[in-house]
C-alpha cells in the first residue's frame, strides 16, 4: 500500500536523479538515429543532447533535421561546437558576417532558398537554446522551381491498377482521403493510423458498414495539433478490406482495433525492437516509398502530389457546389476559420454533422474517381482521334494538349467539339478576336 506523501510516477517506474543523459534516449517508440554522423555530438556534448531532447518534445522530426543540418554546417565550415559557441560569445557581428558569406557561397553553388534557410533554422535554434539571439537579417534570393502538374483521376486509377495491396491502400488514402503520409506512419516515431480510426469498419468481417467511410485523425497524428476527420470512397474501402484480409488469412496477424492500418511486411515483425514490443507501425518514408514504387514510370509525381490531387480536384467540386470550402479544408487537415476550430476540430462532434459531411463527400467524390464508361470503346475512339491529328501534321505539343483535353471530358462529344476548335485555331492561327492581319 502506498503511504500518504509517497510519489509514484504515472508509468510506475520510479528512479533517482538522472546521472547519464544518454539514458533518456532509450525510448523505443522513437527511432533515434544513433548511426548518423551527427550523433557523436549527442554522445560528446551534454548540452547538445539536452537541446535535441528539448526540440524532440515538440517534434522528433524537427529535432533530427536540426541535428543533421547543424552537423553538416559544422563540417562545411570545419568547426567544432566549441568553435561555434566561441564565435557567438566573443564576436557576434563576426559570426553573422561569416553566416552571410556562407549563404552567398551556397547561392553561388546553386542551392535553393529553402535549403539555405534550413541551415539558419538549425543554427538559430541551437544558439537560442544557449541564450544567444542573432540580430542580422540575411536575405536570400528567390529561386524558381518547376512544379509537376497534378495527376488526373484516370491517371490515379492507372497508378492503382498496377500497385500491390499495401501500395493501393497508401495511394488511395492520400489521393482520396487527403491524408498526409505522416498520418499513416510517423517520420521518426513508431506510431500511425490505427484501425480504431475507422469506426465504420467491422473488425470481424473486415467490411465497412457505411461508405464513404469515416477516418478519424487523432491529435498526436495531426500536423495542426487538432483532431479532424475525412472520408474514403468505396474503391479505397475495398482496397483496405482486401489488404486486411490478406494480413489476417495469409500472414496470421491477429487484427484488433489497435492494429496499424499500414503494417510492416512479413519477416520484419520479429526484427529488432519489434519482436518484444510487437509494434508493427511503419514509418512515413516507407509509405512514401510504396507510393513512389506504385507510380513507377507513369509520371514524375512525388507522393505529396497525390495530396495536391485531392485538394485541387475538390476545389472544382466546391466550384460546382458539390461541397463547401470549409469541408474541403477540414478534410485535408488544415486550419479553417476560428469558428470551425471550436465546432469541428474536436474528439467528439454530433452525428448529424458527420452525416452531413458524409453526404457532401459522397457528392464530391465524383471529381476524384474516374468516370464510369466503356473503356474499350472510349480507347478506340481516342486512338482514332489522335491518329487523325497526327495525319493532319499536328505538332507534338498540340497532340499532348489534345491528350490532356480528352483525358476526362464530360462526354466524348464535348471532347470532340474541343478537338474541332483546336483544329480551327491550328488552321487560322492569327484569327483572334480584335486582331487583324
Amino acid at each position: 500500500m502506498v503511504k500518504r506523501g509517497d510519489y509514484r510516477p504515472p508509468n510506475g517506474e520510479s528512479s533517482s536523479q538522472v546521472d547519464n543523459i544518454l539514458s533518456l534516449f532509450e525510448d523505443s517508440r522513437i527511432a533515434w538515429p544513433k548511426r548518423a554522423h551527427w550523433w557523436r555530438f549527442v554522445e560528446e556534448n551534454e548540452t547538445f543532447a539536452l537541446w535535441v531532447l528539448n526540440t524532440s518534445a515538440g517534434s522528433p522530426t524537427t529535432a533530427f533535421e536540426h541535428g543533421k543540418v547543424l552537423g553538416r554546417f559544422l563540417g562545411r565550415m570545419g568547426w567544432s561546437l566549441d568553435d561555434l559557441m566561441k564565435y557567438a560569445h566573443e564576436d557576434e557581428l563576426g559570426l553573422e558576417r561569416r553566416l552571410e558569406i556562407f549563404a552567398r557561397s551556397m547561392e553561388s553553388q546553386g542551392y535553393k532558398r529553402g535549403t539555405i534557410n534550413n541551415y539558419f533554422k538549425a543554427i538559430r535554434s541551437w544558439l537560442g537554446y544557449n541564450g544567444i539571439e542573432l540580430k542580422r537579417r540575411i536575405k536570400l534570393s528567390r529561386t524558381e522551381s518547376k512544379r509537376e502538374k497534378v495527376p488526373s483521376p484516370d491517371e490515379v486509377d492507372l497508378i492503382l491498377s498496377g500497385a500491390t495491396s499495401r501500395q493501393r491502400v497508401c495511394v488511395s488514402c492520400v489521393a482520396f482521403g487527403g491524408l498526409r503520409t505522416e498520418v499513416l506512419g510517423q517520420p521518426e516515431v513508431y506510431d500511425g493510423l490505427r484501425l480504431d480510426a475507422l469506426p465504420d469498419l467491422d473488425i470481424d468481417s473486415l467490411e465497412f458498414t457505411q461508405v464513404p467511410a469515416l477516418v478519424f485523425v487523432r491529435m498526436s497524428l495531426s500536423k495542426i495539433g487538432l483532431p479532424y476527420r475525412t472520408f474514403i470512397p468505396e474503391p479505397a474501402c475495398n482496397f483496405l478490406s482486401q489488404y486486411l484480409q490478406l494480413r489476417r488469412d495469409k500472414f496470421n496477424e491477429q487484427l484488433t482495433m489497435d492494429s496499424p492500418v499500414i503494417a510492416v511486411r512479413k519477416g520484419w515483425n520479429n526484427k529488432g525492437f519489434r519482436g518484444a514490443s510487437r509494434n508493427l507501425h511503419v514509418r512515413s518514408k516507407t509509405v512514401s516509398q510504396d507510393i513512389r514504387t506504385a507510380i513507377g514510370t507513369l509520371g514524375k509525381w512525388r507522393p505529396y502530389d497525390l495530396r495536391h490531387f485531392f485538394l485541387t480536384w475538390l476545389k472544382l467540386a466546391v466550384a460546382r457546389g458539390a461541397c463547401s470550402e470549409g469541408y474541403r479544408i477540414y478534410w485535408a487537415g488544415q486550419r479553417g476559420k476560428t469558428a470551425d476550430v471550436y465546432d469541428l476540430y474536436k474528439d467528439d462532434i454530433p452525428g448529424a454533422i458527420i452525416e452531413d459531411m458524409r453526404e457532401h463527400y459522397r457528392q464530391a467524390q465524383a471529381f476524384l474517381l474516374p468516370q464510369k464508361r466503356d473503356r474499350d470503346e472510349e480507347r478506340i475512339r481516342m486512338r482514332a482521334l489522335l491518329d487523325f491529328a497526327q495525319l493532319q501534321g499536328w505538332s507534338e505539343d498540340k497532340i499532348q494538349r489534345l491528350k490532356e483535353v480528352m483525358t476526362r471530358p464530360p462526354s466524348f462529344e464535348e471532347g470532340l467539339r474541343t478537338f474541332r476548335r483546336m483544329e480551327e485555331n491550328l488552321e487560322h492561327p492569327r484569327r483572334q478576336r480584335g486582331v487583324t492581319r
